[in-house]
């Protein structure tokens, strides 16, 4: 499986050699793009959502560019405010329930 989508990408090791690797198998900071590794541009582009009211509906998307293939979100942690939910195609949707300021963490991986 590929990388998934992260803020800071790493360059591979010195002894990486591009023909003993396959999609299941690229270094960090690399993603197979159907041939080979290469380097992944990946840059989660979302810092801030806007502010939502709580019995309002809310609907808000999270944003990434430069994977080479279609990709995926998740919530990998804390938590959105109850009554939200995170879409795999990065669409935050619901009616909140309750009031507050929350930090959560997301990801988005490529499809294998």
């Amino acid at each position: 499986m590929s990388e998934p989508c992260r803020v800071s990408i790493c360059c591979p090791p010195d002894d990486f050699a591009q023909s003993s690797v396959d999609a299941d198998n690229c270094p960090p900071g690399y993603i197979w793009d159907g041939d080979e590794c290469v380097p992944s541009d990946c840059v989660v582009q979302t810092t801030e959502l806007p502010d939502g009211d709580v019995g309002v509906a809310y609907m808000a998307n999270v944003a990434a560019e430069g994977f080479l293939m279609q990709f995926g979100w998740s919530l990998q942690g804390g938590s959105l405010p109850d009554g939200l939910t995170l879409n795999e195609d990065g669409m935050i949707t619901g009616t909140p329930t309750v009031a507050g300021t929350f930090t959560f963490i997301v990801e988005a991986t490529p499809f294998a």
